[in-house]
């Protein structure tokens, strides 16, 4: 199907339901958990990473008309930011206080409205820079 597979997961990555470590025996590099977060994007992070010249291209994002309808009933500002407060490792979670801390602090340093629905929070924009 494909001429080549080329596996862009870190060579110490797991998987973060049951926490087994994804082997990668393509990867030559010295990019891991640790420190790819110095190497620019996650993109480029990783396709340095699997032996690749560094990608930077923007994501593309396409949301079905289904999707922006649910949305648009919720009835939510023409301009908003929401944070997803969860990540695919729990280590890098934080506790919901201390989001509800950085939500406050958001709020106040940019004088915006906000709201939290489960584990998301948004921000209407009313400050631009």
């Amino acid at each position: 199907m494909f001429d080549e597979v080329v596996d862009l997961h870190f060579p110490d990555r797991y998987c973060s339901l049951c926490r087994k470590p994804l082997i990668n025996n393509q990867n030559t590099s010295d990019i891991n958990l640790t420190n790819y977060f110095n190497r620019g994007s996650l993109l480029t992070a990783m396709s340095l990473s699997a032996g690749l010249s560094p990608l930077d291209e923007a994501p593309k994002l396409t949301i079905p008309e289904e999707a922006i309808s649910k949305i648009d009933a919720i009835g939510l500002p023409a301009e908003f930011i929401a944070v997803n407060c969860t990540s695919n490792a729990e280590e890098k979670n934080w506790s919901v206080e201390q989001w509800d801390e950085l939500v406050d602090r958001i709020a106040e340093n940019f004088g915006c409205r906000s709201w939290k629905l489960a584990s998301i929070h948004l921000y209407q924009i009313s400050h631009r820079c």
